[in-house]
């Protein structure tokens, strides 16, 4: 579990609260990887959630950084906008995600640091049923570093400069 430091859940969650009022998201997450600040994309470090929406901060059950579409963003180094998670068997999530979360349709956009290493990424999710991407999503979404949590991440020096994960190796 991270125990993310206070500043930055506070700064990531109001950015987050922004994110999911302007996408209409159940949830929206930031994922780092910074063993030094006791941070791993294994759970989020700061999530915000609509009401009913499970919450993903204590489970660390599916493996994140192994699924196709983190797979594809750290490939392409772009966000991946999904309007139905399970059109595509080649991009979909792992099926606990569906199954324990409601995942239908999702935005998932990588954190890179000055290494190119990709160090998280962040997500606004839909649940119930497979949901169009509307233009409000896309704006959020097209741009590599239109999210402020992405511009926020990508800036901050501790995160910028953090020693690559032993425990999350670089996938290809």
């Amino acid at each position: 579990m991270n125990e993310t430091p206070p500043a930055m859940a506070a700064a990531l969650s109001a950015i987050l609260d922004r994110l999911m009022t302007e996408t209409g998201a159940m949830r929206c997450t930031v994922r780092i990887d910074h063993p030094a600040l006791g941070l791993s994309v294994n759970t989020p470090c700061a999530e915000v959630l609509a009401p009913g929406a499970a919450s993903m901060l204590h489970n660390a059950s599916i493996d994140h950084r192994r699924a196709r579409s983190v797979r594809w963003i750290e490939r392409s180094r772009r966000p991946l906008l999904q309007e139905d998670v399970l059109a595509d068997p080649d991009m979909a999530p792992p099926p606990a995600l569906v199954r324990e979360f409601g995942t239908r349709s999702q935005m998932v956009a990588p954190l890179i640091g000055v290494d190119d290493y990709m160090f998280g990424w962040v997500s606004a999710a839909r649940a119930l049923s497979p949901r169009p991407i509307s233009p409000r999503w896309t704006r959020h979404g097209r741009r590599r570093w239109r999210w402020p949590a992405c511009r926020w991440a990508s800036e901050c020096p501790t995160l910028r400069q953090h020693p690559r994960s032993t425990s999350s190796s670089r996938m290809s």
